[in-house]
């Protein structure tokens, strides 16, 4: 429970970034952090060994205290961060990501408004290196948010650069987990909502910029070790929950939905490996654990299935394949699976939205989801698609 009082006067916020060979993307991030309507009171850099020109362009900031934490990872720099920082409000920002100038502003007053809340995250626009970021902040919107409302599906919603959190929150949750676990920004803010509510500010006021070395490109066709990775960090999250819960009917809760997990990962490996016959099987039994789950948990179902197939195909052919193998092999009795399914293909599913929206600015985007969206809208209800795919 945290014992934050309601601020008077200027929000006090520390800035933490980490840097490492980022000389392409530094200065435009640090001059995001410049441009903020509420001035920072600490901007941070923490360096993990540079080797290129990067640490010499953060000394051109004179505001910027620059840190030195040579070959430690991006985890236990931010800790190194923490440690120094003395504001009640902490931002991180990734050497290759930017602000909106009123990011720092909108998610300060949330904090401000709502002393029992541990943390707040923003909406982000995805954009490619080179471009710019449509970023929106008009007519902000605040509201509370359960991590567990959703867990234990994660994969994209939670930003490092997007959230901002109170210190003595973030210190009860104990920092970073510098274990290089993957998923980091997720488990810190499932571990500090262990302890407090947390609220999301409805503005896209983050850029999260993609280039060769971002980890949405890293990650992309890594699908069995992507999926590997989120059992890992499911599990870690449920047992710092199952720690500090004593109401059994909520730990039978968590246990139940870390299950899902593992259903879902028993789908992908029969689907990816070629087993129909126990795929179907594998899906009847992902249809059992969601029985009493809320629509609403069964569209985060859906995001989590669209982004592992994304992971798991190679070219826009194999997404499609892979969704219509899964079709074919839901038996009938799977109405949950089956609706997933329809959401996902027939255009109904809110992503697929999204990613139609952001075409024409985002090359990546486009050759996944227009072959697929296309051959899903007119091909599965009998028309012919406008483009050639072997269906």
């Amino acid at each position: 429970m945290l014992k934050t009082q309601p601020e008077q006067g200027r929000p006090q916020i520390d800035v933490i970034m980490t840097l490492f060979n980022g000389a392409k993307w530094i200065a435009a991030a640090l001059d995001s952090v410049m441009a903020q309507t509420v001035t920072p009171q600490n901007i941070m850099v923490v360096d993990d060994g540079s080797s290129d020109d990067s640490a010499e362009i953060v000394k051109k900031y004179p505001s910027v205290q620059l840190l030195r934490n040579p070959g430690k990872g991006v985890a236990a720099g931010r800790n190194h961060g923490l440690a120094h920082a003395k504001s009640e409000f902490i931002a991180y920002l990734d050497q290759d990501d930017v602000w909106h100038p009123r990011h720092l502003e909108l998610l300060s007053t949330g904090l401000r408004q709502n002393p029992d809340i541990g943390g707040i995250i923003s909406d982000y626009q995805i954009f490619q290196d080179g471009k710019t970021p449509h970023l929106n902040v008009d007519h902000p919107e605040y509201h509370k948010v359960d991590v567990l409302d959703s867990y234990p599906v994660f994969t994209g919603q939670f930003i490092t650069s997007a959230c901002m959190y109170r210190r003595e929150a973030l210190n009860l949750a104990g920092g970073w987990d510098s274990r290089g676990i993957g998923a980091g920004d997720y488990f810190l803010w499932a571990k500090v909502s262990a302890h407090a509510p947390m609220l999301k500010c409805k503005v896209r006021s983050m850029g999260y910029r993609i280039h060769a070395d971002s980890m949405l490109q890293k990650w992309e066709r890594q699908g069995k070790k992507v999926m590997v990775q989120n059992l890992f960090v499911s599990d870690l999250v449920l047992d710092y929950h199952l720690s500090l819960v004593k109401d059994h009917q909520k730990r039978f809760f968590l246990k139940k939905r870390n299950l899902l997990n593992y259903q879902l990962f028993e789908v992908f490996d029969r689907l990816t490996e070629g087993d129909l016959t126990a795929l179907s099987a594998r899906l009847m039994d992902l249809e059992h654990g969601l029985k009493d789950e809320s629509d609403a948990f069964i569209r985060h179902m859906a995001r989590q299935i669209d982004y592992y197939i994304l992971r798991f195909a190679k070219d826009p052919q194999e997404v499609y394949e892979y969704y219509k193998t899964l079709i074919r092999h839901t038996p009938a009795r799977a109405k949950k699976m089956a609706d997933i399914l329809d959401n996902l293909l027939v255009h109904k599913f809110p992503g697929m939205n999204f990613y139609l929206k952001s075409l024409s600015e985002d090359p990546f985007n486009y050759k996944i989801y227009v072959p697929v969206v296309m051959a899903v809208k007119f091909k599965l209800r009998g028309d012919q698609p406008g483009i050639k795919l072997n269906v």
